[in-house]
This record gives C-alpha cells, structure tokens and sequence, in this order.
C-alpha cells in the first residue's frame, strides 16, 4: 500500500505538471520518494508509513531542502506533529475510490457527531 500511494503521487504530480517526477530520485543527502518540479519549483513528498520521531523528520526535512528540494511534504499514517512540518495525515493507505483522504490537524463541528479532524482529499492538497 506504501508503493501504490508512492506510484499515484507521482502520477498527480505528473498531471499537474512535473513531467520529471520520479520515485526514489537521488538527491545529495536524501532520496525521497517522490520527486518533481513544477513551474521551476521543485517537490519531494515524504510518505510515512510506520511511526518516526518529529526530531527525525524535522532532519529530513532539513536534509532534502539543503539538496535542493524547495518544498517538502509528509504524507504520513501517523501524525503526531502535523503542526510541526508541512504533513497530512493519511486516513487510510487503501481507498475505496481513486483518491486518498487526509487529515488536516484542524477540527470541524459535524451535526450529531461533534468536534472531528477535518478531512482533504489528498489531490485537492497537491494541488493547492
């Protein structure tokens, strides 16, 4: 599930513009599994299936910017520092429908139901 979120990134990458996203492309201290630009911008996207520290995050993050990523986004299950990093919860890595779905680590009030994470299809994010 991992590799199938890693393949369907790329492929929206690729629809948006970034005709040289690639998986796993090498940079200087990192490889991170998405790569692209757009516009002269360039992207990594991080996807994070099993826990990782914030602390080690955060040094990815850092690592892939000094290589030369201008923009880095996390894609991950577990998220306990959403406010911390650019990152959205993934809410699960095996949709029902062609698109995947996020937590945004704000709350929304749904009727009968309470306070909620706010969700966001994870292709209306790339393409914001």
């Amino acid at each position: 599930m991992h590799y199938r979120l890693k393949h369907w990134v790329c492929a929206e990458l690729r629809a948006l513009g970034a005709a040289d996203a690639r998986l796993e492309t090498h940079l200087d201290k990192r490889t991170p599994d998405v790569f692209g630009h757009i516009n002269g911008r360039s992207y990594a996207v991080e996807i994070q299936w099993s826990g990782l520290a914030h602390d080690v995050a955060e040094a990815r993050t850092h690592d892939l910017k000094a290589s030369g990523a201008g923009e880095v986004l996390w894609l991950s299950r577990p998220c306990s520092w959403v406010e911390k990093l650019p990152v959205l919860g993934i809410k699960s890595f095996n949709p029902t429908g062609d698109d995947y779905w996020a937590h945004t680590g704000f709350l929304t009030y749904r009727t009968g139901l309470g306070l909620r994470p706010a969700q966001i299809s994870v292709r209306a994010a790339l393409r914001a």
